[in-house]
């Protein structure tokens, strides 16, 4: 059975999901889609709560070039005396990196310089991390 609803343009639910092209598998990237007449489909039918759907976006060819960015979670930022920097992972180790950060997206914020893609940053530290401080992995 086939219903079309209007809805107005699609926006990702976080500015940051991706889908990650290097698995080239299926991949699930949140987005939210506002359906402007939930009550009015364009058969007489109506949309109820928890209906599932599939939905297909059609969107225009993106042009012009991709900017990669580095989002981190807020949580792993420290400020002290308004000097922002992040605990690493090195060495076994924690080693507090300045960094200078841009706008902040939902739960993460963006790193403009400090950060390189690769480095392994300690989420969530524990007031008793410290630079320097011999830290380990916790496995799940």
């Amino acid at each position: 059975m086939r219903h079309s609803f209007s809805a107005s343009r699609p926006r990702s639910a976080s500015p940051s999901a991706t889908a990650e092209p290097q698995r080239r598998q299926k991949s699930v990237v949140p987005v939210k889609v506002v359906i402007e007449s939930p009550l009015a489909a364009t058969d007489g039918t109506s949309l109820k709560p928890e209906m599932a759907a599939r939905v297909l976006f059609l969107a225009k060819p993106m042009t012009g070039k991709l900017e990669r960015v580095i989002l981190i979670p807020k949580t792993a930022v420290r400020s002290a005396d308004r000097n922002p920097r992040v605990l690493l992972f090195k060495d076994e180790r924690a080693t507090a990196k300045p960094v200078v950060l841009g706008v902040a997206q939902g739960d993460q914020i963006r790193v403009l310089e400090g950060l390189t893609e690769g480095d392994v940053i300690i989420l969530n530290p524990a007031p008793i991390i410290w630079d320097g401080r011999k830290v380990k992995i916790k496995e799940d």
